[in-house]
């Protein structure tokens, strides 16, 4: 058996926290692609600012990715992944709350810092968790994340969207 970090008698509560906090920030960030057309209506915006609109939310992962990991090494993941998905909460509030197409887009940035700190920190928590021989089982449950995330977000957004309109589902 592989030498572990941390006791495995949370480890699957670990993975799950971990799962969980992917998700939700790639469920918000997925959410976007359905209601293009009606925010662009709302904001009255051409396809290149609802572009900037899609994409300003990675814009913090590729300044952060690096300065997240040394983060990560020298304070753990517990109290930043913790902060990370408060921000998440945050950008998705503020995103939610907009009213002007820059009050969107900076909430779509603020998901993109707690993003950042999601998707650099997330799968560094597993292997500090689980022995060799679970690591493989641990880490292909974890790598469903995005694909549960986006199968979840396009209809809940299509239906939330039609029955109350596109800040909704944020």
């Amino acid at each position: 058996m592989g030498r572990l970090s941390h006791s495995p008698k949370y480890r699957w509560a670990v993975l799950f926290a971990s799962f969980f906090s992917f998700v939700a920030f790639a469920f918000v960030f997925q959410l976007m692609p359905s209601l293009l057309t009606n925010v662009g209506k709302d904001f009255g915006v051409n396809e290149a600012e609802l572009g900037l609109l899609m994409s300003i939310v990675m814009v913090p992962g590729i300044f952060l990715a690096l300065p997240v990991g040394l983060l990560i090494n020298r304070y753990g993941f517990r109290l930043l992944g913790f902060l990370s998905t408060i921000l998440v909460a945050i950008g998705s509030l503020t995103t939610a709350l907009a009213d002007t197409f820059a009050s969107a887009l900076l909430g779509r940035f603020i998901l993109g810092v707690g993003g950042a700190f999601i998707i650099v920190g997330t799968p560094t928590v597993i292997p500090q968790w689980f022995s060799r021989e679970d690591l493989g089982k641990a880490i292909g449950f974890f790598g469903t994340n995005m694909p549960v995330a986006t199968i979840i977000a396009f209809p809940t957004a299509a239906i939330l969207t039609e029955n109350f309109g596109w800040h909704y589902p944020f």
